[in-house]
């Protein structure tokens, strides 16, 4: 939603993350007109995302989590960091991908790697959960932006953040970035906000795992 402000963008529909699913968008959906491709690669074992990469051959890449997602098919914590790293393998220039450095499995791992990653140009400083939405105050260059957003939820401002700082890498301008956030629309049963007369529900039904279900209570008490 952020860079089709700007861009002409495609992005992968939901689920469509597997080899198969990203060659049907591949195929019957990508063209010239589009300047963007913004491709989700999920895994259920080592070598799938590398699989997809060698597909799609990405530019960029953002590493937006690592925790116990699938665990009874990847066997362990180390390979399922061994699998999401497939991608920083396939994206030459570590300054292109954007990591979630609050994560604490990723940090992990580009210690370990010895990686050197550049620091974040976009910091989070405050949030605040409101009725309708997610009140933002964030650091874009070292300028602060107050802003306010459709998405509710910590999750959701970090993935605010973390599209954020790709968008910036791919030319965006700070004001249009805000601008962008300002317009968000949420996604059906992703950390969504339903109203029952005086009583709100967080849906966060699609998907889940023990960090996100943690996440998901505690916004649910703000």
């Amino acid at each position: 939603q952020m860079l089709n402000s700007k861009y002409k963008t495609l992005r992968t529909p939901d689920s469509y993350n597997t080899w198969l699913g990203v060659a049907k968008v591949v195929d019957y959906e990508l063209d010239h007109r589009h300047e963007v491709f913004i491709c989700e690669m999920g895994a259920y074992k080592k070598g799938e995302i590398a699989e997809i990469c060698d597909m799609v051959s990405p530019d960029y890449g953002i590493l937006t989590g690592l925790t116990y997602q699938h665990l009874e098919r990847f066997g362990s914590l180390k390979n399922i960091k061994s699998a999401k790293f497939e991608l920083t393998e396939a994206v030459n220039n570590l300054n292109r991908i954007v990591f979630n450095l609050n994560n604490k499995n990723i940090n992990d791992e580009i210690k370990k790697r010895n990686y050197k990653v550049a620091k974040p140009k976009i910091k989070l400083v405050s949030i605040t959960l409101t009725k309708n939405g997610t009140n933002l105050k964030i650091v874009i260059n070292k300028k602060t932006y107050s802003i306010t957003t459709n998405l509710f939820g910590e999750a959701q401002a970090q993935n605010i953040i973390l599209s954020s700082e790709m968008a910036l890498k791919l030319g965006m301008k700070p004001k249009e970035i805000v601008g962008a956030i300002n317009s968000l629309k949420p996604f059906t049963n992703r950390s969504t906000v339903k109203r029952f007369g005086d009583t709100r529900i967080v849906d966060n039904t699609y998907s889940s795992n023990l960090e996100s279900f943690k996440q998901t209570i505690k916004t649910a008490k703000s």
